[in-house]
């Protein structure tokens, strides 16, 4: 199954972040989800069942996915999902931009055809927290850059890349010093590493300089 092979992978290499899998069947989609929600990595996913696009609809991979408060997982919508693989293309173009310095709405996806969508289709997929590319203004972009949970995929990457930082600077800290004693200035030390990946956050884009951290 897709569990038994993401820990296989995971225990053999888990040097890695971001997830997409062949599969486009509902059930695999859930077991994947289910399996990086448990882990600090995204997973993106897309599907051209139609049952999204109802809005009245709540038994779809889309509502399942919401309803279930995935917010390490991505879903696009496309009609030609099995070939086109739109969340290949999205996380392509943006997974490698330095973390807090963009975010994933609004972007293109070479090789990726437009859906083609009523308002009433793009209202059931907001609705859903699904993603869908289409052509807005003679441009071609993903919208909306939402999680299933309905955060930003930008905003998820961000806070792992902040946890995943901290835990390299102290852990460098404490392992390179000969002592980092139990007093106040010693706790500075290990403030000022953690100071130092917060600056560096805000210098990328992804903490407010105003009001200050």
């Amino acid at each position: 199954s897709y569990t038994e092979a993401l820990q296989a992978c995971v225990e053999y290499n888990n040097d890695w972040y971001a997830l997409i899998i062949e599969s486009k069947a509902i059930a695999d989609i859930k077991l994947a989800a289910a399996f990086i929600q448990a882990q600090r990595k995204i997973f993106g996913a897309s599907s051209k069942d139609v049952n999204i696009l109802d809005p009245v609809e709540t038994a779809d991979i889309g509502s399942w996915l919401k309803d279930g408060g995935y917010d390490r997982t991505f879903l696009v919508y496309h009609k030609d999902a099995d070939t086109d693989f739109p969340e290949a293309a999205w996380i392509g173009t943006q997974l490698p931009e330095v973390p807090g310095s963009n975010t994933w709405a609004f972007k293109g996806g070479a090789g990726v055809q437009i859906s083609r969508l009523t308002s009433s289709n793009t209202s059931a997929l907001n609705a859903k927290n699904v993603n869908y590319f289409t052509r807005v203004a003679g441009v071609n972009m993903f919208q909306t850059g939402c999680t299933s949970e309905g955060e930003w995929i930008d905003t998820m990457i961000f806070i792992d890349w902040v946890q995943a930082r901290i835990q390299e600077q102290v852990f460098y800290r404490l392992a390179t010093r000969k002592k980092i004693p139990m007093t106040q200035p010693g706790a500075l030390i290990i403030e000022a590493e953690i100071r130092s990946v917060l600056d560096q956050g805000v210098r990328n884009g992804g903490i407010a300089e105003a009001p200050p951290y």
